[in-house]
């Protein structure tokens, strides 16, 4: 069985550049390693920009490359100025909304071992301690 990787995004109007189809928000390894590439940085700091977005301090063109790497996974050749017309033609809460969706897709809740109960997700990326922690052992092949 596989599982959806990514988010659909659509544009409000049934518009844009891509005819009303929508595009699909994804970060996979490769997306993460671009953005990294792109950046200079690590892209555990996308944490700190959507912190800063939560506070009302946007940085566009950070928020555009962080868009820009959820994109390119499923459409190849895309580039960041596309990425800017897919924000335009859906709108900022939209494109946001669709980017933390794809943040919980890429990085799945925590379980926390104390209540048994999952932890509420973020739309945000895992903290390096988060991933240091072991992965499950493998039940087979998936």
């Amino acid at each position: 069985m596989t599982m959806q990787n990514y988010v659909t995004l659509k544009p409000k109007d049934g518009s844009g550049p891509s005819n009303g189809a929508g595009w699909k928000v994804a970060f996979t390894t490769n997306a993460m390693v671009e953005y990294e590439t792109a950046t200079g940085g690590d892209f555990f700091a996308v944490n700190e920009h959507f912190e800063k977005a939560e506070a009302g301090r946007i940085n566009i063109g950070v928020m555009r490359r962080i868009l820009w790497a959820g994109l390119i996974a499923h459409q190849e050749g895309f580039t960041e100025r596309d990425a800017g017309e897919v924000l335009d033609a859906c709108g900022f809460k939209e494109t946001f909304a669709a980017v933390g969706g794809a943040m919980r897709l890429a990085f799945p809740e925590q379980k926390d071992a104390g209540a048994g109960k999952p932890q509420a997700a973020k739309a945000t990326a895992p903290t390096k301690a988060e991933l240091a922690q072991p992965a499950p052992a493998s039940t087979g092949p998936s």
